[in-house]
């Protein structure tokens, strides 16, 4: 595995345009980085599931309703969650 480092506005843009959106910043077995910019009552993802890799969210401000398999959880800032492979999740 190679060592990441990324300056600000780098990464993998997934959606979104220059300010709102999501960059995949790393996807390396077993964890999964990335940065989701958005507005409340924006759009929220699928449930779903990763089997290769564990997802990390990291609230910098704002809150974020995140959904554990049959849980609902509000996320404020700097909150950690850690999502282990296989988990049902959306956000």
């Amino acid at each position: 595995m190679k060592s990441i480092f990324l300056q600000p506005g780098e990464g993998e843009r997934i959606t979104g345009d220059d300010e709102l959106g999501v960059t995949l910043l790393a996807d390396v077995a077993p964890i999964a980085i990335t940065d989701i910019r958005s507005k409340p009552g924006m759009g929220s993802s699928q449930l779903h599931f990763h089997a290769e890799h564990a997802d990390c969210f990291f609230v910098r401000e704002g809150e974020l309703t995140i959904r554990l398999e049959d849980r609902e959880l509000q996320a404020g800032p700097d909150t950690w969650v850690y999502v282990p492979p296989d988990v049902v999740h959306g956000f």
